[in-house]
């Protein structure tokens, strides 16, 4: 006799997933299997795997052992190919990666299953991506510790990038970058040097390279 007398899919009411696209956590779905005994399981599932479950309920095994592996495997595919779709939009850090799955819905092991995959696969790799992310965002005209606070924040430790600082950085550019975005500010009236001086560390330069640009940009106004 099987375990498993039924099984159905339940989704939260449109308004909670409005709601949702304002959070970092997204409402599951709800598989439920009803046993032969009456009983009840019910398992919390991102609504992707919901959907491809509810699409096809036939697929899933009678046994309730069977079933709840079958689920994780499902979680594992859905939640790789989650992260593929990811980053075919644009590359991410592995904490980005592992906070959006987390916000799907997507199970502590699903998610790790995923981005180890990602890593084998080289889709994911946090050197590249922070090379990339420091180069990019020098040629916006960010300041190092900018740079280096949002790459904190997106869980890349500046000292495990390759060449970095040194390859990425030198005073005499930074002032250059500095000198630049001054060139598209006007000069204030009241304590000038002051407020352009907070201007530039607000972008993440360094007060000594703010001072610089600064510098140089009111004795050549001057």
């Amino acid at each position: 006799m099987s375990d498993i007398a039924s099984a159905a899919v339940f989704f939260p009411e449109k308004a909670a997933v409005y709601q949702s696209s304002f959070q970092q956590v997204k409402p599951t779905s709800c598989l439920v299997l009803t046993l032969m005994d009456g009983s009840e399981r019910t398992f919390r599932v991102p609504m992707r795997v919901g959907r491809i479950l509810q699409a096809d309920l036939d697929a899933l095994p009678q046994s309730v052992s069977e079933a709840v592996d079958y689920i994780d495997s499902l979680q594992r595919r859905v939640a790789f190919s989650y992260l593929v779709d990811l980053l075919s939009r644009r590359d991410h850090s592995t904490k980005e990666i592992q906070d959006k799955l987390k916000g799907q819905g997507f199970s502590p092991s699903s998610i790790e299953s995923a981005v180890e995959k990602a890593r084998q696969s080289r889709y994911l790799d946090d050197a590249r991506f922070a090379s990339y992310f420091v180069d990019e965002r020098v040629r916006r005209g960010w300041g190092r510790i900018k740079i280096e606070q949002e790459l904190r924040r997106k869980g890349v430790d500046p000292a495990e990038i390759p060449g970095y600082p040194e390859e990425y950085f030198d005073e005499q550019s930074d002032v250059e970058r500095a000198a630049a975005l001054l060139a598209r500010k006007s000069i204030p009236e009241n304590k000038p040097f002051e407020k352009l001086v907070r201007h530039l560390m607000s972008k993440g330069f360094s007060y000594s390279i703010a001072r610089d640009a600064v510098q140089q940009r009111l004795c050549r106004d001057s």
